[in-house]
């Protein structure tokens, strides 16, 4: 592990310099979109790395290593280093700054002591991360579950974290950074409307405190990560940038999540609303269309592999396949007024008051909007589109991206999640009130303390507490136990037609061989075990293959072991 952590820090060391070196030739004269631009050329340059690693089957510690040392020593001979900017002191008020350090700092204890626990998580993002990362490459098994062929752009950024040092430990830094994107996303879109440099920052604290996004930024999954990547367009938007700046995240949303791009309409009317102002143009317009061209090769990448693969660039949507037909029950294919509706009245008339559940990386049943979002800052928006044309124009731009969104999306428990990039244009406002009211700045004061507290520790699935995870040893850390589904055991075969947290089958460090099983019927098992060198089974099955299955067990078949583990024993025939 020593030689992983070596080529982990050199890997880091040589993206960062090489992003530093490419944000030189983009830069706008605008600081805070410079910084902006400089973590989406980061995570391009991840994306990209993680790709071609993957795609080449070299997706290794020195296979990223070694290529991201000798990029390092290159930029280190031509003197990049010398002109890395010197920190400074962050113009915002004192009690913000320290809110803002505890909230780093948390963030920092987050990743470390806290393991993929979400129940989408753990049964198809990450199981196609252990597969890579067990292979050194990309591979056509990615797992059970219908979702499993979804974009996995940020599953590429988990995978750089993970790879390294072949174990989970840092699995959650992935969603710190594109925290750190939603905060220089909200705070460049706030100075572009106008705010102060104080009221910005404090507009991005109060963003990423929005306990929907602080809990999905370490829970392992994409909703967030899409929502920072929305925010970073309406920025760039708002400020007029060059369109090449602007495919920059709109190429990593294509490659995360496809609800992504439902958003779009708000900020092609911003556009609109723009078009008169002079546009925002980078040092070098080649260099951003060079960029660009690599996000959205990126984003698109997913949707070439199902073309190639599955005859559809949207598989397993719309491909009428008998077993999809759940599928396209849950999820809606095309707009539709009724869930506009449906979704609009849930949000506002049940959803916003976040008193369903508490806060986890789903969010069943609430917005997790928070109260400085739901109260003062609702408040404090109609006050500035009543006072500032900007801000009047930019929220009518957040208002159809989310009524976009809605139309786009089933109505069910959890679709406020694909509209977490709209509390950012109520912080703007709340963090604009906090600074001209002290009152006002009292109450948000009294808000973000309140939704600090309620966002240390993510609720978890039951049975599973944060707690005793962040008590376990690094090395151990999985929910696993808690979770009963620790094989006892390697390899283990998993034969199931509902959703299970596969992932944490294969350990913390990937050290167990998870086998999917894909016999028609349960009478098939033990020959497709016995030719896959597999003898523990865990039956994740529901309906009436329970009974066909439990049949297998009464004759002896399979030997029950614990919890939903079986053994197939030595010499027992195929039943039919």
């Amino acid at each position: 592990m020593l030689e992983g952590l070596v080529w982990m820090v050199l890997g880091n060391a040589g993206l960062l310099l090489a992003a530093h070196a490419a944000c030189r030739r983009l830069r706008t004269g605008r600081p805070a979109l410079d910084g902006l631009l400089f973590v989406l050329v980061h995570l391009v340059l991840i994306s990209v790395a993680v790709l071609a690693a993957g795609v080449g089957g070299f997706l290794t510690p020195r296979g990223l290593g070694i290529p991201a040392t000798g990029l390092l020593a290159l930029l280190v001979l031509a003197g990049e280093q010398k002109t890395l900017p010197r920190p400074t002191r962050p113009d915002a008020g004192l009690a913000v700054l320290i809110l803002s350090g505890l909230l780093a700092a948390r963030l920092v204890l987050q990743v470390w002591f806290l393991s993929p626990m979400s129940g989408d998580a753990c049964a198809y993002h990450l199981t196609k991360v252990a597969e890579w990362v067990r292979a050194g490459a990309f591979t056509r098994e990615m797992g059970l579950d219908s979702h499993a062929t979804f974009p996995a752009g940020f599953e590429l950024i988990d995978t750089w974290w993970v790879v390294f040092l072949h174990h989970d430990v840092l699995i959650e830094a992935a969603g710190a950074e594109f925290a750190l994107l939603g905060f220089l996303a909200v705070r460049a879109l706030a100075l572009g409307l106008g705010s102060s440099s104080r009221a910005a920052w404090t507009a991005a604290t109060l963003y990423v405190l929005t306990p929907a996004f602080s809990v999905q930024a370490v829970s392992c999954l994409n909703d967030a990560p899409v929502a920072a990547g929305i925010l970073s367009i309406a920025a760039l938007v708002a400020e007029r940038a060059h369109p090449a700046l602007v495919l920059i995240p709109l190429g990593l949303v294509l490659g995360i999540k496809g609800t992504g791009v439902y958003a779009l309409p708000g900020w092609l009317l911003l556009a609109f609303f723009e078009r008169k102002q002079p546009r925002l143009s980078p040092s070098s317009v080649r260099a951003a269309l060079a960029v660009a061209g690599a996000a959205v090769v990126a984003g698109a990448f997913w949707y070439v592999r199902n073309l190639i693969w599955f005859g559809s660039p949207t598989y397993p949507l719309g491909s009428k396949a008998p077993e999809h037909e759940e599928l396209e029950r849950l999820i809606q294919i095309g707009p539709s007024l009724a869930s506009l509706g449906k979704n609009l009245n849930e949000l506002v008339g049940a959803m916003i008051t976040d008193d369903r559940s508490g806060f986890s990386g789903t969010l069943p049943g609430v917005a997790g909007w928070g109260i400085v979002a739901f109260s003062v800052g609702a408040l404090a928006a109609v006050l500035e589109c009543r006072r500032d044309p900007a801000f009047r124009k930019a929220a009518a731009a957040f208002v159809v991206s989310m009524l976009s969104v809605f139309l786009m999306v089933k109505n069910d428990s959890w679709f406020a999640r694909f509209v977490l990039f709209a509390p950012a244009i109520l912080c703007i406002a709340a963090a604009r009130l906090a600074e001209a009211s002290r009152p006002a700045a009292a109450l948000v004061a009294l808000g973000a303390v309140l939704e600090f507290a309620a966002t240390v520790v993510p609720q978890g699935p039951a049975g599973v507490g944060p707690w005793a995870l962040a008590r376990m040893p690094w090395r151990e850390r999985s929910a696993a136990a808690l979770l009963g589904v620790e094989p006892p055991a390697s390899p283990v075969g998993v034969y199931a037609n509902r959703r299970l947290p596969t992932y944490l089958m294969y350990g913390p460090d990937f050290s167990r061989r998870v086998v999917y099983l894909r016999s028609p019927q349960p009478a098939d098992l033990p020959a497709e075990l016995r030719g896959q060198g597999v003898t523990l089974l865990y039956m994740g099955l529901q309906g009436r293959s329970v009974f066909v299955f439990n049949d297998l067990v009464r004759v002896g078949v399979f030997r029950p072991l614990t919890g939903r583990f079986y053994e197939l024993p030595e010499g027992i025939p195929s039943h039919r």
